[in-house]
This record gives structure tokens, C-alpha cells and sequence, in this order.
């Protein structure tokens, strides 16, 4: 029967068929729609030396649940063939990095057992494995049970109707017992799968030692009673056991004690946990769920001893007695204990992590200059970065020194790992660590720890490193023996490059041992990867990388630059920095909650380093970095998402109000008035309206119906309170430009929210809607007169493609002007047409054109062009597609460029003007003032 086949039926029961499971890539493994399924299945030699597949049918039943599963969600394909799935069996140790488990369980046979840090775990067979897993330092949620006891939910066939049974015995041996039970009672383990399902749904009662036919019946609901093995632990029975809620179960020793003690109670199995926490996405490229709190090492061992001793008082296992026979319970405990504490996974500890169980350090004490090996270590951290770590890599071991590449893998699941292996196996020089606790900042300190060169850098796994730049970053270093050396670096995305350093006076030239404080805009540029540290001076100062959320290199880096005797400057390009999209880069998750008040609690204590430096001119920058850098982009980036549960809002707040604190200033003062107004909003409490005034500070970047509500909250809140954004002129400039965009916007989906922030704003600030035509009179008219307007302008689709000035204005307007439209100019201060005038068709060019007589528009008074209605009278406003005349100082009109356009303004003529510049000039020289 092939898998995902529904099963025939004689007598109500499963018929045999022969087995067809699926294309077996190895001893190990079979593909189940493009991923590959760990189950266990070598082949044996018989007494005649034939080879064949061992078949126990316990260790096939993985992959029938797996397609089963996959075919009924109607997913074809594997989004990555990279990784694998362990299912169901004790295949653990088979696990290689990165590898996906549901049901599957630790061996208890095994001794020794180097699980992978890695490993993605979504369920269990049991809570002994779990406690193992958590041992390691790998995270293993409690969804508890083995697969095989969805085959009722996947195959409702199986217990849907009363069977006859012809059994009143079956007795199952595990596969290394066959010979222990009576040929008439006994039924192999050895065979296909779906016969062994019928002949054990046709039973009336179960016993043995093969682990799978217990788990078969208790899913068919067929009474059973586990017999101890002879040949091995009673660790992974007792681990089903506790994870289907029995785990006081008591073992039978024969078959008639079996039969005496009766059947096992009914498990208590949670099967839609189960199936939820199936790894759907290895098919449907969903993408590996993120564990909403990643827990260290320390804290994983600490909790596995504490389940450890609730396990042992669950069991009724007995306090551990040299002298004494340990039962069933006691035996597993025993194994536990020595699984749990055995091959703990070293080389993936920090040498503090290390330190705190006893274990040596990598290194012992801190290196000197002196000290054998590379001439320098570059440490990559590398999560989920397979389609960029090749190019990394090359431009790495292209630099032309002596060096070692550390990369520390920080469980990555997109298949990264086995690239690096094969990588590694090609290249002595790049050594590959699985980190054990998660996050950038513990890959960063395990690298720098087994690091063995004189120098030390570090890239991450999806950049570049220039071509030279370490040999650069390394001579200077040998020259000039100072500790650190800096480097200039660029951004590239896949549409553009740019230099975020190109005002810093930091790389004009290069310059050897000098102090942080000689050149402070260093402190714009926090980065640990565009330098190279003396190894002994990096040791010797204990500088390690926070594991943060986000900003984890900005204290370790200001702490470097501080306590640096003497640093260099090579003016060279030498790292180039990925911006790449995806919801997976740092980038995207910049703009959660966790990831800002990270950055924030960073960057106090990062304050507080620059304030005992007692440095005027580090404190100058950091002050401007914060405010209108590093710190406006973190709150900005936040403000301008959406933040859903508002839940931390009072926590964010009162960190910025610490941060501002921290800088010694009364008031922020940034450079950008809209930039104050938000960090004054939020020392005032003022998340809501801090996030709208950020969204208009970037208006070009929101969605019209956010930008508009946005707006609206802002005259909402100026109607209510004294400190009024709209009195701003930033805020009322930005104000118009905004209201005419949605004017001219290409449909009416935002014109909810359009209407919306016009009726706040007529309430609070009506002046300031003069300056739009078709909101000028907004208080006195109702929503519908407000959308027929908006109906006419955007018919018209008017742009000024040209505007002229001389002793008249000079339009050329096109579009679907009617015939009888004119061309005006409008006075946004009083909302009146001043002058307007017919259109005729173009000489040159689409459209129509009009001239305006000057001498009859008003004086010094800035006027824009719109289109008139002649039926109506509305006023309608012109997008503007026009360039920019030359200057001449003979014409009558000066010309006003903002983000909207064109502004005219008539002013004195060129002989009065010209006569009022001399009596200024004579004036100046009477009074012996200079000129300007």
C-alpha cells in the first residue's frame, strides 16, 4: 500500500499489502515530497549472506504519518530539501545541525550522544527526552507524544467501526528479543507496517517489548501492558509513558504477569497539539517559526535539573543506592542522569559559560603579541545566511595575510550549516562552531574566545570585505602599534550604494596613533566590523558583545574606543554592508518593540560611558547622534510601524526620558525642528501623537490613509491643547503639501481618511486649509461638496508643465482642460482668486497656455497657479511638472520653489529696485558699517 493510500478493509481491519514507502535515499533516510525523513532501516546479512532491509515496522511508520499529513494539507513540494525531519523512533543521535524533530525520542541505549545545539525542536516523544534536550542547552517546547498515535486521526477508518477480533493475545518483541517470547503467542516486529497494524487492531489484548506495538494499541484503544526489556534501558518506554500521562506505569516481567496486572490506563494525549506542532513549513516555505524567548545555556541546564527532580518524584524513583537493585524507574532515572550530564557541548560555550560549569576556558589568560598562530582571526556569525556566506567567504580568504576564520553558526535553519561544511572541508583556514545559546552577541564572544590570532575582526555572513583591507587594517596596527584600527565602509542594496560616512571628517586622511577624542566623529560609526583590535588589547580590556535583540555591538564598541591608548585611521574603503530586504533581516525586525527598547537600554549605558569621559567634544557628537542620527532613526523606524499591542509603550517612553537624561540637556535640541517635536512628545508621554508626527515627517514613505490619520491626530490634538504642532511652520507647510497630494490622488481609497484630517483640521486650524482650493472653505461645507470637488479636480488631471515670467506670468497647463476653464493665480493667505484669465491651445507642446498681466496682481504677495471653473467658481489645483526658468533680475516676478511647486510674487520694478539698492549702498558707507 502506498503511502497516503487509504487502507483496503476486510473484516473492519487493515489488509496486509506490500510495503511502499517511498524512495529510500539511504539506511537513514527517505524522501517524503522532497524532504528527507530520518528513520532507521539498515540492511542485515541472513545465514546465507543475503542482504536485506531490517523492516521493523516501528521505524517505518514515520514517514506513512509524515505523507500522510502533507498529502491531506495538499502541499506538493519541499520549499528546501536541506534540512531533515526526525519523527518518530529513537533516532536522535542521527541528528545532524539544524535538523527539524517532532515525536522522535532520545536513545536510551546510547551512552555517548553529541546532540547538535541546533536542533529545531517542535515536539517529543516524552518529558526524559525534553530534560536530555534542555541538559544540552536545546530548547524543547511541552508538546509530548509520538506519532504514531495520530494514526486514528489521520486514518478514520481504523477505528471507526467495531472489529471482530481474532486474537486474544498478540505478543510484540522488540527487535533485539525475538526469540525471548513463544513462537505461538509472539508476532515479529519485522514486516509491512499496515499488516502488523491489523493484526494488532485485532487483538483483544497486547504485551511486549517492542515500544511501537504498545504505542499502536493505545492509538486503536486496544488494552495493553508493557513487558521490561531484558536487553536494554527502560528510558525511552518510561519517556512515552510520561508523555501520554502515566508515568506511574508498573512493567510486567513475563507474559502471564502481564495478563495478571491487567491493561495500562488509557494515555492522555493532546493530539491536536501534536499536529500543530507538525513542521508544515520544510513543505509549504512558510518559514521556520521563531522562538518567542530564547533562553542561555545556564538557564537551560538550571531548568533541566529542576525536571530532572520533578521527573524522579513522578516516577517514584528511588534516591540512587550503590548497594541497592534499581527498578524500572530507577533504571531510567539512572540513564537520564548520565545522559543529561554527559558530552556537554563545549566547544559552542562561551568561555564564561564555560567557566560557570566547572569546564577550563578556551583561553586560559590573555594573549600577548607574541602569541602563536594566524596572523589574524576573523570571526563571522552566521543565522540563515546560505544564499550571501559564499560570496562572504571569498572575499574573506582573498585578503592576502595569514589568518583563521572562525565561523560560529547561530542555528540557522535555511540549510547555511551544511554549506559551511562543505565550505570548511574545502579550506583548512575556516572552522565551523555551533553555537549553543542564541543571538549574535554569545556567536560573536565564541568566536573572539577560540580565537588564536594576533589580530582580531570581525564580518558578518551576508557582506564584504574589500579587497586589501585586512593586509591595510593589519599594517597600520604593525606600524603604529596602536589597538584599534578603523576603516571607511559603504552600503549597497540591490538598487543603489551609498557612503553613510562621506560627511564624517574622520576618513579624509589617514592618521596613525591618535585618541578618539582627536577625531569625535568616529563616534558616528559603532559598527564592530570595518576594524581590526589587537587581540591582546581586546582580552586585556574584557570587552564581550551583549546578547541583545538588537545594538548589540554599540557598548563593546564605545568601550573600546574609550579605553583605546592609541587608534588608526586608514581612509580606505574597506567592508561593504548588505542592506538586504526580508522578513528575516535585521533590517525588517528594526521595527518591533523588542528590538527599540534594546537599542534604548544600549544606548544609556552607552551615555553614561561618554559622560564619565568628561569629553566636550565626544559628548558634542554623541548628543547630535542620538537626536538627529542613530537615536531619531531607531524611534522614528519604530513610530512609523505598526505597533500593535501598545502594551509597552510606558516602557519606551521612559527610557527615551532616561536617555535624554543621560545627555545632560534640559530640552532636546536636534537640528530638525520635527525631529525635537517628536522626542518632546515622547518625554511628555505623547506615543500616540510622537508616532503621528514621525509618520508626516516622512510623508513620502507612508500609505495615504496612515498619513492622513496621522494628520488628523495632530489637529485633534492642537484642538485640544496649548502646545499646537500646527503652529509650526514645518508641520503647516508639510500640512498642505500633504492635503494637496490627496487631491490629486489617483483614487478615492484614502479619501475617508482624507476627509477625516480636513474636518480636524477646519475645527483647529482652519486658516491653514486657505492654502488648499478645495478645502479653503471646509468648515462651511458638508462631506459630499467636499468630494464633489475633489471629483473635479481629479477629472481635470491638470499639471503646469511650463511657467514663464517677464512683464506677465506665462502658464502651459495640460490635461482634460475644458474649453471654457481658466487659468488663475491664487493667494493661499486669503483663499481668492487674484487674477485669471482664458486658455488657448499651445503653440508648442500639449495642453493649453494663458498670460496674466503683472501690473495687476498684487504686491510682495505669493501666489499659486490653479485652474477656475467658470460654472462653479472652484478653484482647482495643478500638479507641477514644470522646470525651473532661468533667473534674469529684469523680470517683474521672483519665483518660489517648495515641495508643491512654483510660488509667484510681483515685486518693484528693475529702475526702483536698482535705485534702492544705491541709498542703501550710500548709506552704508556714511555710517562705515561693511556690507551684508
Amino acid at each position: 500500500m502506498g503511502i497516503g493510500t487509504q487502507p483496503s478493509y476486510r473484516t473492519g481491519c487493515c489488509r496486509a499489502s506490500p510495503p511502499m514507502i517511498g524512495r529510500v535515499t539511504s539506511d537513514l533516510e527517505e524522501q517524503v515530497l522532497g524532504v528527507r525523513c530520518v528513520r532507521w532501516n539498515p540492511e542485515r546479512a541472513d545465514e546465507e549472506g543475503r542482504t536485506a532491509p531490517v523492516s521493523n515496522f516501528g521505524d517505518l511508520l514515520g514517514p506513512l504519518v509524515i505523507r500522510r499529513i502533507v498529502e491531506t494539507r495538499r502541499i506538493r513540494f519541499a520549499s528546501s530539501a536541506s534540512r531533515r525531519l526526525l519523527s518518530v523512533g529513537s533516532v536522535m543521535h542521527f541528528a545532524n545541525p539544524g535538523d527539524v524533530v517532532w515525536g522522535t525520542g532520545v536513545n536510551g541505549k546510547i551512552g555517548t550522544q553529541p546532540l547538535p545545539p541546533s536542533l529545531d525542536v517542535r515536539a517529543v516523544r516524552g518529558p526524559l527526552t525534553r530534560a536530555v534536550l534542555t541538559a544540552r542547552g536545546i530548547e524543547a517546547p511541552e508538546v509530548f507524544g509520538d506519532p504514531a498515535l495520530l494514526l486514528p486521526e489521520l486514518w478514520p477508518e481504523l477505528v471507526r467501526r467495531p472489529r471482530p477480533k481474532r486474537r486474544a493475545l498478540t505478543v510484540v518483541p522488540n527487535l533485539n528479543e525475538t526469540a525471548r517470547f513463544a513462537p505461538a503467542l509472539s508476532r515479529s516486529p519485522i514486516g509491512d507496517p499496515w499488516a502488523i497494524i491489523d493484526d494488532l487492531a485485532a487483538s483483544e489484548f497486547v504485551t511486549g517489548t517492542s515500544l511501537h506495538a504498545l504505542v499502536v494499541a493505545d492509538a486503536l484503544g486496544i488494552p495493553s501492558r508493557p513487558i521490561a526489556p531484558e536487553n536494554e534501558s527502560t528510558f525511552k518506554y518510561l519517556d512515552y509513558y510520561a508523555g501520554t500521562g502515566r508515568s506511574d506505569v508498573r512493567f510486567a516481567h513475563t507474559v502471564e504477569e502481564a495478563l495478571e496486572l491487567g491493561p495500562v490506563p488509557a494515555p492522555e494525549f493532546d493530539a491536536a497539539a501534536l499536529l500543530a506542532a507538525f513542521p508544515i513549513d520544510l513543505w509549504a516555505g512558510t518559514g521556520a517559526p521563531r522562538p518567542s524567548r530564547s533562553r542561555s545555556y545556564l538557564e537551560l541546564r538550571a531548568d533541566s535539573l529542576a525536571q530532572r527532580t520533578a521527573l524522579r518524584a513522578a516516577l517514584g524513583a528511588p534516591v540512587p543506592d550503590a548497594d541497592a537493585e534499581l527498578d524500572e524507574a530507577g533504571s531510567a532515572i539512572e540513564r537520564l542522569e548520565m545522559l543529561s550530564l554527559r558530552n556537554p557541548p563545549l566547544e559552542g560555550l562561551t568561555d564564561e559559560e564555560r567557566r560557570a560549569i566547572g569546564a577550563a576556558p578556551v583561553r586560559a589568560s590573555a594573549p600577548g603579541d607574541d602569541a602563536g598562530g594566524p596572523l589574524l582571526s576573523v570571526v563571522i556569525p552566521s543565522h540563515d545566511v546560505r544564499p550571501w556566506i559564499g560570496e562572504t567567504l571569498d572575499s574573506v580568504l582573498a585578503q592576502d595575510l595569514d589568518l583563521e576564520v572562525l565561523i560560529v553558526d547561530d542555528h540557522s535553519t535555511d540549510g547555511t550549516r551544511a554549506l559551511l561544511d562543505a565550505l570548511a572541508a574545502a579550506d583548512p583556514r575556516i572552522r565551523v562552531i555551533d553555537a549553543v545559546t542564541r543571538g549574535g552577541g554569545t556567536a560573536r564572544n565564541i568566536g573572539s574566545d577560540h580565537a588564536r590570532g594576533r589580530y582580531l575582526a570581525f564580518c558578518d555572513g551576508d557582506d564584504l570585505v574589500a579587497p586589501g583591507a585586512y593586509r591595510a587594517l593589519v599594517d597600520s596596527l604593525e606600524a603604529s602599534g596602536s589597538d584599534i584600527a578603523f576603516g571607511d565602509y559603504l552600503k549597497f542594496s540591490p538598487t543603489r550604494t551609498w557612503s553613510p560616512t562621506q560627511n564624517w571628517p574622520a576618513f579624509r586622511a589617514a592618521r596613525r596613533g591618535i585618541r578618539v577624542q582627536d577625531e569625535p566623529s568616529l563616534l558616528n560609526g559603532r559598527p564592530c566590523w570595518n576594524k581590526v583590535f589587537r587581540r591582546s588589547f581586546w582580552a586585556r580590556t574584557e570587552l564581550s558583545f551583549p546578547d541583545v535583540p538588537r545594538s548589540n555591538d554599540i557598548v563593546p564598541m564605545v568601550r573600546s574606543y574609550l579605553a583605546a591608548d592609541a587608534v588608526d585611521i586608514v581612509e580606505d574603503v574597506v567592508y561593504l554592508y548588505r542592506e538586504r530586504p526580508g522578513l528575516g533581516s535585521m533590517t525588517s525586525r528594526a521595527k518591533s518593540a523588542d528590538s527599540l527598547i534594546s537599542y534604548l537600554t544600549q544606548e544609556i549605558v552607552c551615555a553614561r560611558l561618554i559622560s564619565a569621559a568628561s569629553s566636550p567634544e565626544l559628548t558634542r557628537v554623541y548628543r547630535t547622534l542620538i537626536l538627529d542620527r542613530d537615536g531619531w532613526v531607531h524611534l522614528a523606524r519604530y513610530l512609523r510601524a505598526d505597533r500593535g499591542d501598545h502594551g509597552r509603550d510606558a516602557e519606551i517612553v521612559g527610557l527615551v526620558r532616561e536617555l535624554v537624561a543621560e545627555l545632560g540637556i534640559d530640552r532636546p535640541n536636534a537640528r530638525d525642528r520635527q525631529k525635537a517635536a517628536v522626542f518632546e512628545l515622547l518625554l511628555a508621554g505623547r506615543i500616540d501623537l510622537a508616532a503621528a508626527a514621525a509618520v508626516v515627517c516622512d510623508d513620502d514613505a507612508a500609505p495615504d490613509a496612515r498619513l492622513f490619520e496621522s494628520w488628523r491626530t495632530i489637529a485633534e490634538h492642537d484642538a485640544a491643547d496649548d502646545a499646537a504642532l500646527l503652529a509650526e511652520p514645518v508641520f503647516s507647510s508639510r500640512l498642505c503639501a500633504a492635503l494637496v497630494a490627496g487631491v490629486h490622488a489617483a483614487d478615492d481609497s484614502a479619501d475617508v481618511a482624507l476627509l477625516g484630517a480636513v474636518g480636524a483640521v477646519a475645527t483647529s486650524r482652519p486658516e491653514l486649509l486657505r492654502a488648499v482650493p478645495e478645502f479653503a472653505d471646509a468648515a462651511n461645507s458638508s462631506a459630499e461638496e467636499l468630494r464633489a470637488r475633489l471629483r473635479a479636480t481629479r477629472a481635470r488631471a491638470a499639471e503646469l508643465v511650463a511657467v514663464s515670467s517677464g512683464r506677465s506670468i506665462g502658464l502651459q497647463v495640460d490635461g482634460n482642460v475644458a474649453a471654457a476653464d481658466l487659468a488663475a493665480l491664487y493667494d493661499e493667505s486669503s483663499g481668492r482668486v487674484v487674477a485669471r484669465a482664458p486658455t488657448r491651445p499651445a503653440q508648442h507642446g500639449p495642453g493649453v497656455r494663458s498670460r496674466l498681466a503683472g501690473r495687476r496682481l498684487p504686491m510682495a504677495v505669493r501666489l499659486r497657479a490653479v485652474l477656475v471653473d467658470p460654472e462653479t467658481g472652484w478653484a482647482m489645483s495643478l500638479r507641477f511638472a514644470a522646470s525651473t526658468p532661468e533667473y534674469s533680475p529684469f523680470d517683474r516676478f521672483l519665483l518660489h520653489f517648495d515641495r508643491r511647486g512654483v510660488l509667484v510674487e510681483r515685486r518693484p520694478g528693475w529702475l526702483p529696485r536698482a535705485g534702492r539698492r544705491g541709498v542703501r549702498g550710500l548709506l552704508r558707507r556714511l555710517r562705515g558699517t561693511p556690507k551684508g
